[in-house]
């Protein structure tokens, strides 16, 4: 995307506004009258300035500013912490040299980032009390799980050679890792949302369980004898919709136009689970119900979702070319059973090939879903009282219905 320059007034306007959102919430949050609102929109003001002046001088007198700046921040702290009872926060003191670059940015034309910059900081300032708490309740695990996604995503990923010869097969490793890296980051993220969200925390745990495993959180409730039948029916919708929005995020990653082809297939399930799941969680006592992922992103996690992958897609591609279509959709549900974001990569990795037309990929990826709604209500079937069969195989009915329609519609508008 070009990078449009704006006027100079404007660049004057926006650098003023800036610091004044910064100046604004140092005043309101410290009652601070020393460094407000004033110090904060002149100095954003003088970083853009002086990066506007230097910019036929190798932005020397920007530098020699911004090294200014911090040499004031530090020796005014030191000042005020040496000569005063109550010393300014060093938050303040840091925020000092961030304004000034964030008048750098407008001057560079980087006006969204330098939005987007001041936002976040401000965001992070007011919820302090948030932030810490956050933090505090911050496990070693998660840490280390943390750890793990960075370590993948930024050095394994890079490393990681483009194509890869296996049994006679081509295997697009970096997409591959990819793969992971996006099945890994959603599940993370699902993992932080449900350990900050309070409020119908269960609700809330079971969709974001789905973007991890459906399977294992139907399987959590229905092992459980004492809960209700309406906690199980809302555990399968809302983790059926958690994971079907997680293989639609997936194939928009790795294949746009075979997503915008089968949205329907996708959309249509989710909207229905969703709205059921409404339905019942105002049947459930969700106050006194704990149910919280311990566990975002093991080593044995990624592991075991690379090697689900990695079988599933060698064993659809070697299908694919040497049987019949009957026998290839077959293993697609049956593999779907196990984990249909395994299905759903595979089937975009052969459709971006060129190996798979639209259509069969579109009927795979139902036969995915579906076999992951059967394994689903397999679990909940085993698991559940006599009295409750007829509940579940209301479930049975649905998932069918939701599903068919969504692939039906999909054909239909396909035609």
């Amino acid at each position: 995307m070009d990078i449009i320059a704006l006027p100079m007034l404007e660049k004057l306007l926006i650098a003023l506004a800036l610091g004044a959102i910064v100046g604004l919430e140092r005043e309101h949050t410290k009652k601070q009258n020393l460094l407000g609102i004033r110090t904060f929109s002149l100095i954003s003001l003088l970083g853009m300035l002086l990066t506007e002046l230097s910019k036929d001088y190798f932005y020397i007198a920007s530098s020699i500013g911004l090294v200014g700046i911090f040499a004031l921040s530090i020796s005014f702290y030191f000042f005020k912490a040496t000569h005063f009872r109550h010393s300014l926060g060093l938050t303040t003191i840091v925020m000092l040299p961030l304004t000034y670059i964030i008048g750098m940015l407008i001057s560079f034309n980087y006006i969204l980032e330098a939005i987007a910059a001041t936002v976040i900081v401000a965001y992070v300032l007011i919820e302090k009390g948030e932030v810490h708490h956050l933090v505090e309740r911050i496990s070693r695990r998660e840490i280390v799980d943390f750890l793990i996604f960075l370590v993948i995503a930024f050095v394994v990923y890079p490393q990681v050679p483009e194509e890869f010869a296996i049994w006679g097969q081509i295997l697009h490793l970096q997409q591959f890792v990819l793969t992971i890296i996006l099945i890994s980051g959603l599940s993370f993220v699902s993992h932080v949302l449900v350990r900050v969200i309070r409020h119908n925390a269960v609700l809330y745990a079971t969709f974001f369980g789905g973007l991890i495993s459906s399977l294992a959180t139907v399987m959590l409730f229905a092992r459980d004898r004492k809960v209700s039948i309406d906690a199980l029916k809302l555990s399968f919708t809302s983790s059926s919709a958690g994971s079907i929005v997680r293989d639609a995020l997936l194939l928009l990653f790795l294949n746009m136009a075979l997503f915008r082809s089968s949205i329907l297939v996708f959309a249509i399930p989710i909207i229905g689970f969703l709205l059921l799941t409404q339905y019942y969680s105002k049947a459930v006592n969700l106050t006194h119900f704990k149910f919280i992922y311990n566990v975002p992103i093991s080593l044995m996690f990624v592991l075991r979702f690379a090697l689900v992958l990695f079988i599933v897609l060698n064993f659809t591609n070697l299908l694919f070319s040497n049987t019949s279509d009957p026998v290839f959709y077959l293993s697609l549900l049956v593999a779907g059973a196990v984990n249909s974001a395994s299905v759903i990569a595979s089937i975009a990795f052969l459709f971006s090939e060129g190996k798979l037309p639209e259509m069969i990929a579109v009927n795979g990826m139902f036969l995915g879903l579906l076999g992951s709604a059967i394994s689903k209500i397999a679990v909940a079937t085993v698991q559940a009282q006599w009295q409750n069969l007829k509940y579940v195989s209301f479930l049975v009915a649905l998932s069918l219905a939701l599903l068919t329609v969504g692939f039906l519609l999909s054909r239909i508008y396909a035609i």
